[in-house]
């Protein structure tokens, strides 16, 4: 695990450096209505790959063996479902320009129809390839997308292409991945469904269900800003959206995409299937939180530095998705538990029942605060489907909601501690430092009382990784200097 961990994470940080570099840059680059237009086009677009997906990918992971004649079937017919899809999504791109009244998102939804399909091509590949544990070449395939579209969006939105820039370059990306995976796991097509096991899609089933109703509610939010407010709002949302998954984008995938594997070969062995499930929560929480907490104390201050002044409408918005995040992360590692058990109903269930609580939630956000209601709305609704997909977790695993909330403790104690200092602190800076490096003071002040206060941590992951770096330096030979 400690390998595909290292591997997965030093690639795809590598790629997340330079996302992150290009990310600054084009934020200036591209209006708030750029981003507006591609973000909400690219929500329909998922959703419809949602909906055609089957499940197929989750099925594949986490089900049972399957002989390579089913695989070749069940690739056939991802890449016919995935043209169909692309059909379809280029012919609703006329309606999503109705509804959300810019001609624009149709335009886009045309391009990201051809990335649908493309993305279709390579479900069975990437599957097989996680299923299979091949992490480190799923690394690299990421890095080579990451560039690939990096360079794409740049050079285009540099050329004056607007949102153009972001749909072409994620064209651009996806095929090169998809052109990788074939050769990390060349598989060849059956067009003939015939004789694929009824069990695999009725598992499917309910992680379609699950998938399709988590990307309604996550999105929801967007599509009422889109309709009711305009392209800008909805822009405005997805900055955002960006500076508040940067930890689960950039750094919590790293232990998710490697973890279903594991979990999958644990789950008949309750003791450790337990420690996963602990230390991988105490490790994602960690990752999200802490970084996450900072911005919250700082947004006011990160925001307009980050992202431009023109994205100042985004401070509160900033602050409330941060703490959707975080209670999401936190259950992030028990859906994956639950995927893998008798308990994935109970979590699909759970994501059905959030849909109708999150129309009504961000509606009236929107209408009493608009972009600043939305996102605290989304604490709501992220706490409905947590909630009961911890229980079914706890369950499996045979762990109390009070060891749940240890798993926690590391991240909420570094967490205090660095607002204990950073708040107080702002008090007393002087306002003709500027925000610069008021910022910087800030930051290095909080990244000094955090690493204390992890270092001191009693027991987890941090005391775990402590007890090893102290291990390896003792055992560290002493150096001979020459006379």
């Amino acid at each position: 695990m400690r390998a595909g961990l290292a591997w997965t994470a030093g690639l795809r940080w590598t790629a997340q450096l330079l996302s992150w570099a290009s990310t600054l840059f084009l934020v200036r680059l591209l209006s708030r209505e750029d981003y507006g237009v591609a973000g909400l086009a690219g929500t329909v677009a998922l959703w419809i790959s949602v909906l055609a997906d089957f499940g197929l990918a989750g099925a594949i992971v986490l089900g049972d063996d399957l002989p390579r004649a089913v695989h070749r079937k069940l690739h056939g017919l991802a890449i016919t479902v995935g043209l169909v899809a692309g059909v379809a999504l280029a012919g609703l791109g006329p309606a999503a320009a109705v509804f959300f009244r810019n001609d624009a998102v149709g335009k886009v939804a045309i391009v990201l129809a051809f990335v649908m399909l493309v993305d279709f091509a390579r479900v069975v590949p990437g599957a097989l390839a996680s299923r299979q544990l091949q992490y480190p070449e799923i690394a690299k395939c990421d890095l080579v997308r990451s560039l690939v579209q990096t360079s794409a969006v740049l050079l285009l939105a540099i050329s004056g292409f607007g949102f153009w820039s972001l749909a072409v370059g994620q064209l651009a990306g996806s095929i090169i991945n998809t052109l990788m995976l074939w050769r990390v796991h060349p598989i060849r097509p059956d067009f003939d469904p015939r004789g694929v096991p009824v069990g695999v899609f009725g598992r499917a089933r309910l992680v379609l269900m699950g998938s399709l109703a988590w990307q309604t509610y996550r999105n929801l939010d967007l599509w009422l800003l889109g309709r009711m407010l305009g392209a800008g709002a909805a822009g405005s949302l997805s900055a955002a959206r960006t500076l508040a998954y940067v930890p689960i984008e950039k750094l919590v995938t790293v232990i998710t995409s490697v973890a279903p594997g594991y979990l999958v070969a644990a789950r008949d062995d309750l003791p450790r299937l337990r420690m996963l499930f602990g230390s991988l929560t105490e490790a994602t929480f960690l990752a999200v939180a802490v970084p996450l907490s900072g911005l919250i104390l700082t947004a006011d201050l990160a925001v307009p530095i980050i992202l431009g002044d023109q994205w100042a409408d985004a401070i509160p918005a900033t602050r409330w998705l941060c703490v959707s995040v975080m209670i999401w992360t936190a259950s992030m590692i028990a859906t994956q538990l639950c995927q893998m058990t008798n308990k994935l109903r109970q979590t699909s269930l759970a994501s059905v029942v959030a849909v109708p609580i999150a129309a009504v939630a961000y509606f009236v956000g929107v209408k009493l605060a608009g972009l600043t209601g939305a996102a605290a709305a989304s604490v709501l609704v992220v706490s409905v489907v947590a909630v009961p997909t911890v229980q079914g977790a706890l369950v499996v695993s045979e762990t109390s909601w009070w060891q749940f909330f240890g798993f926690l403790r590391s991240a909420a104690l570094a967490s205090t501690a660095m607002a204990s200092v950073v708040l107080p602190l702002r008090m007393f800076l002087p306002g003709k430092l500027g925000p610069m490096l008021s910022l910087l003071i800030l930051v290095v002040a909080g990244a000094i009382v955090t690493a204390a206060a992890l270092w001191f941590t009693p027991s987890g992951v941090v005391a775990e990784a402590r007890e090893w770096l102290m291990g390896k330096l003792r055992k560290r030979p002493p150096v001979v200097r020459s006379t």
